[in-house]
């Protein structure tokens, strides 16, 4: 599988907060466009986007930072081997409650990185106060 679509600015660098929104934000859709594609019976491009969406998680996988929290990074890593152990389910039974559970592991991981980068900006904006 090609999976161009992925952004070129990731390597095994930490990622950005924001680039980990937008993965999330992709991984969601592509789950979402694969449970449409079960409804409707288009198998193929439910793998496809399936595989997309796998190919982002192996990804952020890959580039997380054990030196800032290893206990971050392990929990993070726990729930990247379970979404690919979902989507493979998904995969080889055609169905879409893994994807269902997975969209809902994404948001949940989504919506704490989107407090964690407010809270940052909210700590630098205090900073430059002082």
């Amino acid at each position: 599988m090609n999976h161009n679509n992925i952004p070129s600015r990731i390597s095994n660098d930490p990622l950005s907060k924001a680039l980990i929104l937008y993965l999330y934000d992709h991984v969601i859709q592509y789950c979402q466009l694969a449970m449409k594609n079960a409804e409707e019976n288009e198998m193929e491009q439910m793998e496809q986007n399936i595989g997309k969406a796998w190919a982002i998680i192996r990804k952020l996988k890959s580039s997380l930072d054990t030196s800032y929290s290893n206990f971050l990074a392990e929990t993070l890593s726990q729930l990247y081997e379970f979404i690919e152990t979902q989507l493979e389910n998904a995969t080889s039974k055609a169905h879409p409650d893994n994807l269902i559970l997975i969209v809902n592991v994404l948001i949940n991981l989504k919506s704490n990185w989107e407090l964690i980068r407010k809270d940052n900006r909210s700590a630098s904006k205090q900073d430059i106060t002082y």
